[in-house]
């Protein structure tokens, strides 16, 4: 079981300023946690409840080959969780350092001054569909590894490069 300190401290990670310190991000629910195990991120460890573990045998089996995965008390489930109806598996992963080849013949997208993550993660969605895998955002835009940019961008931000 999760202790209360690395509880509290992957907690930590749903505030920017401790995924800066950190270089560290938390992804929650199924997809998302499967998109960035078949990535190229780094997963420190998953993290799941008893009941999405005995309700999800054969998952858990493709987990266990690319992560370490911790158990967590029901009760802790919503310290780590942003959203409303959580699923249950968290997963943390290490930043990627990514350099984007400017002299490269590929689409690359520019975004600049867009405040909210959830539109950030809809605009890399609709990027990945049309086959752009690179996309630079200004300073003024929310931050790439907010939890709701990762979920609103539906598990395509594992396959993008951002700078």
């Amino acid at each position: 079981m999760l202790s209360n300190r690395l509880v509290k401290y992957y907690s930590s990670l749903l505030h920017k300023k401790y995924r800066v310190q950190e270089g560290k991000f938390i992804v929650e629910g199924k997809k998302l946690v499967q998109e960035g195990l078949n990535s190229e991120f780094s997963p420190e460890i998953v993290i799941v409840t008893d009941e999405f573990f005995k309700q999800n045998k054969e998952f858990m089996e493709f987990v266990k080959k690319r992560s370490i995965i911790e158990r967590i008390a029901n009760e802790d489930v919503d310290r780590l969780s942003d959203t409303n109806t959580p699923q249950g598996i968290f997963a943390i992963f290490d930043k990627k350092n990514v350099d984007l080849d400017f002299k490269s013949e590929s689409v690359i997208i520019g975004l600049e001054n867009i405040n909210d993550p959830g539109n950030i993660g809809t605009i890399i969605r609709n990027c990945d569909w049309f086959g752009i895998k690179e996309v630079y955002l200004s300073m003024g835009c929310a931050e790439i590894y907010n939890p709701k940019t990762i979920r609103s961008s539906m598990g395509v931000y594992f396959s993008c490069k951002f700078l």
